[in-house]
């Protein structure tokens, strides 16, 4: 018998087709569980090497045994008129098709989660049809003084309808964005704006716990009313309410265009009338946004919960509100409020699991961390957008964390977000942030956070934002100080407009005004780590070394400063590089292993994962260690560098920015390769970033054995011409904005 034909008798082609197919759906189950339970990527490698090992075992398993009527027993012991394979072949080929038909089902699954969403929409029932925006109600109260009651019942109407499939409502962001507006635009006006052919209006009329709400459904393109009705009923039944004009106006929908569309009910929610407006309280107290505004949000949904400690938009809204004042660094980052936040999410999950809302809130709570998971936040967001696929701040959200390997996908995304919410700010700066630090897109970048500038003027985050592209990307600080100027002009409680005028002036090398603003800044927000590290950075700029040093040790052991972004990790640097010029080397060791003891103990054999407060710190010790003659040590200190390079930072084949060539030169600094750090640096200023260059180069320690090299001494040679050539422009315009302002007198 040929060995070919042995090989199809024992069935071991069989076997092995079989194995390979449950082999692929093992790897995809794998796939999918891993970040699912948030287990080490390293999971799927062990999985996938197991199956590849366990091949060619299964083969010579199938080869050397055979399965009989009294169990497995070698072949080489079985008659072969006693042989049964040909029994167990069939039984493997019925292995082989239902594994099959597995594979054709995770395949198909697959390919729906990676269609384009153009190609999606039919599956999630956005209709060109059938579009509608909810306008705010108006307050009919005898004092005028329930506006934020009438809100809240139109933004629960509009709530409601976003979860009818077939039935495109435009967010609320864009309809309430008619609010203001004086004179206010006509329906149809407004109905083209927003891209709909149905507006919904009305308003509101509440007397203690009396409510009269009137509705009125209007078809845009003729401007004459589809339905209209009035209800008058009790606070108790409100939530009934709002599913009644939901339900109606699907009906009129049904009648006007003969389309089937499935109301959604809210589940008629059983709610305290106190608690439900104290709760409308705190969501237009958090909508004013500012740090007054976050505090009174916050003992409003705590009053609400005190009365209905299971209501799931307070809990939301608590949530959400504690961890914007972390985000915006009104409140001083405590871990206490994360775990407390993540009770109130999980409160909220066991009772509906499908709130796309508590997966947002996860997502935000793992951002602010100091070590972020990023593909843990992709998975909150991606499951927030699977639950809530009409809501456009998800969607955006969604989008601008995906790579550039997804780039028409995302296109896509964003397309159907501003589809949904074309007037909605959030969104378009979620895009220009994706253009700027995703795919490197500055000009594209810039157009649209200057779009978010126009279509909301009041909105400080799009000069600021426009800002820092300017002066961190395409290396124009001229424009960066106009733009957050303006910022400023809008909110002048912000003290992150005083810190980065600070900053961009110390860049310039005006060291006078860069102080000042500064002071500006610490005036706002005494406590804020930002503007003092910042203080401490200009004061040595400026040859007041003594006082910076002073400053730093105040501020490091004052326990009620907090710090944002990278401002401790910049405090550190700059109290090492004080000291290290006074050549106390061990007070400088000291410094930075007492305020980071982790490096003590920390095996630095272990290879970096990604550019975290180890890679921070670990430059500076290795370069304390170099200058003091520890050579040792230093070398001990840096292996873990080896693995932060290229290869890391272009984990989704990105352009590398500014500020990615300096952190490459930070941590080659820290593996002694001189001249490669030097071009680091010098890609990093062809690559604008000249905002805060001074700062994280000239005035960083890693950096202070090439003060000497020559090519180090020409890189800042330009700097300090085009740092010259810069400040002439911003003092000349000053010069004619003074010069205007005395003609004017």
């Amino acid at each position: 018998m040929s060995l070919i034909k042995e090989l199809k008798r024992r069935n071991v082609f069989k076997v092995g087709v079989a194995y390979l197919v449950v082999s692929w759906l093992i790897i995809q189950i794998s796939a999918l569980a891993v970040p699912a339970l948030n287990l080490p990527a390293m999971v799927n490698t062990l999985v996938f090497y197991f199956l590849l090992i366990g091949f060619p075992v299964a083969l010579l398993f199938a080869w050397a045994y055979e399965l009989t009527p009294e169990g497995i027993k070698k072949s080489k012991h079985v008659e072969s008129e006693a042989s049964i394979t040909h029994l167990t072949g069939r039984k493997i080929d019925f292995i082989i098709i239902g594994a099959l038909i597995l594979v054709i089902i995770g395949l198909s699954y697959s390919h729906y989660n990676q269609m384009p969403i153009e190609q999606k929409q039919d599956n999630v029932g956005l209709s060109e049809s059938v579009s509608i925006a909810v306008l705010p109600f108006a307050d009919m109260s005898p004092d005028k003084d329930h506006e934020y009651f009438s809100d809240g019942i139109s933004d629960e109407i509009l709530n409601l309808l976003a979860k009818i499939p077939k039935l495109r409502v435009t967010s609320r962001s864009s309809a309430f964005s008619f609010k203001s507006v004086n004179p206010k635009p006509g329906i149809p006006e407004i109905a083209e704006k927003l891209g709909v052919n149905h507006v919904l209006e009305g308003s509101v009329r509440k007397s203690g716990n009396q409510v009269r709400i009137t509705a009125q459904l209007i078809d845009a393109a003729s401007d004459k009313h589809l339905w209209s009705e009035t209800y008058d009923r009790n606070l108790s039944d409100i939530f009934k309410v709002q599913d009644e004009i939901s339900a109606a106006i699907v009906k009129a929908l049904k009648a006007k265009l003969g389309i089937n569309i499935v109301s959604h009910s809210s589940n008629s929610q059983s709610i305290n009338p106190e608690a439900y407006d104290l709760y409308l309280q705190g969501k237009q107290a958090f909508e004013n946004g500012s740090f007054e505004g976050y505090e009174e949000a916050i003992d409003l949904y705590k009053a609400s919960l005190e009365i209905e400690p299971n209501f799931e938009n307070s809990l939301l809204g608590l949530a959400t509100t504690q961890l914007r004042q972390i985000g915006t660094g009104s409140k001083k980052f405590n871990p206490e409020v994360l775990i407390e936040t993540k009770q109130l999410v999980d409160k909220v999950l066991e009772k509906n699991h499908n709130s796309g809302d508590a997966y947002v809130i996860l997502a935000m709570m793992e951002s602010l961390k100091d070590s972020t998971n990023r593909s843990l936040i992709k998975n909150y967001i991606k499951e927030a957008y699977r639950l809530d696929p009409y809501n456009a701040e998800i969607i955006a959200t969604y989008a601008g964390l995906l790579g550039k390997k997804d780039e028409e996908t995302v296109k896509a995304l964003f397309k159907r977000a501003e589809k949904i919410d074309p007037l909605n700010v959030n969104i378009l700066l979620t895009k220009a942030g994706y253009l700027e630090n995703r795919l490197n897109q500055y000009n594209d970048a810039e157009l649209a956070y200057k779009k978010s500038a126009n279509l909301n003027p009041k909105d400080p985050n799009s000069q600021f934002l426009l800002s820092v592209l300017y002066a961190h990307r395409l290396g124009d600080l001229y424009a960066a100080i106009i733009s957050v100027e303006k910022a400023g002009d809008i909110d002048r409680e912000d003290p992150d407009t005083g810190i980065h005028l600070s900053r961009y002036y110390l860049s310039l090398g005006d060291g006078i005004r860069a102080l000042d603003y500064v002071d500006q800044a610490i005036s706002l927000m005494p406590n804020s780590g930002e503007a003092l590290m910042t203080k401490v950075a200009v004061l040595t700029y400026i040859g007041d070394k003594k006082q910076a040093l002073e400053l730093l040790n105040t501020t490091l052991n004052n326990s009620d400063v907090f710090y944002r972004r990278s401002s401790k990790h910049g405090l550190l640097r700059l109290g090492a590089k004080l000291l290290i010029e006074q050549e106390k080397y061990l007070e400088a060791e000291y410094l930075l292993l007492t305020y980071f003891p982790d490096l003590t103990n920390y095996d630095f054999s272990q290879p970096a994962l990604e550019y975290d407060e180890i890679a921070m710190y670990s430059p500076v010790l290795s370069n304390i260690y170099r200058i003091s003659g520890r050579n040792a040590q230093a070398q001990s200190v840096s292996t873990r560098n080896k693995t932060i390079d290229k290869a890391l930072l272009l984990d989704d084949k990105r352009r590398l920015n500014g500020l990615d060539y300096i952190r490459l030169a930070d941590t080659g600094m820290g593996r002694l390769r001189d001249e490669e750090v030097i071009e680091y640096l010098e890609a990093s200023f062809d690559e604008g970033f000249y905002g805060d260059w001074r700062l994280f180069v000239m005035m960083n320690p890693v950096f202070n054995p090439l003060h000497n090299h020559p090519r180090y001494i020409a890189l800042v040679k330009r700097f300090e011409d085009e740092m010259a050539r810069q400040l002439a422009l911003v003092n000349a315009r000053e010069l004619q904005y003074n010069k205007m302002q005395d003609k004017s007198l």
